[in-house]
């Protein structure tokens, strides 16, 4: 495969099938310059922005969100304000694709809620893994309690033993897995709801038209 066959494949398959023919011919003609190949380069980024399905691209931002996560839960003076910022992170992206859904697809509220939970399970691949690899990190609060966090998204207090801890990871990372499943459907619904309203203010703007 030549580096210019590399460089279309930085396109959406969905893009590539319309214009892809073309734009192949068009990359043919041009030197492989450093210039060309950022070019092409950021030009699949903004593509991917508006061809591929929004719980792809948030849950893609979810998931670089839960890996610098995962770095900074390991300093100890970041780890405590990490796990409510994480939440809060995850919130606004499972929001996110609920609205999104709704406004690019046109889809109703059980496919938004879908959409939300197929984000969260991409996004949280690295909490998981982390999970079962590193075990749990002990945080030591400003309130002088000592909790036990596992990735990101779960942590528990009163604190068990590490070997108890290290026996409950397998179960731990599955019960994380479902109680986001469960949560990343709720947000999508309300995501759905939110994506419904601002589709119902821009056709209000239109029809009322400039004043």
């Amino acid at each position: 495969m030549t580096l210019r066959n590399l460089l279309l494949r930085a396109y959406p398959r969905s893009w590539r099938d319309e214009y892809g023919e073309e734009f192949a011919g068009v990359l043919a003609q041009k030197p492989l310059t450093l210039r060309v190949v950022a070019d092409v380069l950021g030009g699949g980024f903004m593509q991917h922005l508006f061809w591929d399905d929004p719980w792809k691209i948030c849950g893609a931002g979810l998931f670089v969100w839960t890996c610098l996560g995962l770095v900074l839960i390991r300093d100890s003076r970041l780890a405590p304000s990490m796990e409510p910022l994480s939440a809060m992170a995850l919130g606004c992206f499972l929001l996110a694709t609920g609205a999104w859904t709704v406004l690019r697809k046109k889809s109703g509220i059980r496919e938004a809620g879908g959409a939300a939970a197929k984000a969260a399970m991409a996004g949280i691949v690295p909490s998981v893994f982390a999970t079962l690899l590193w075990g749990p990190v002990v945080v030591h609060h400003a309130n002088g309690s000592t909790w036990l966090v596992w990735g990101l998204f779960l942590s528990v207090i009163p604190v068990p033993s590490i070997p108890e801890a290290g026996r409950l990871a397998g179960h731990l990372a599955i019960t994380c897995s479902l109680m986001v499943l469960a949560a990343s459907a709720v947000m999508g619904f309300a995501g759905a709801l939110l994506g419904r309203f601002i589709a119902a203010l821009r056709g209000g703007l239109r029809e009322a038209g400039p004043c």
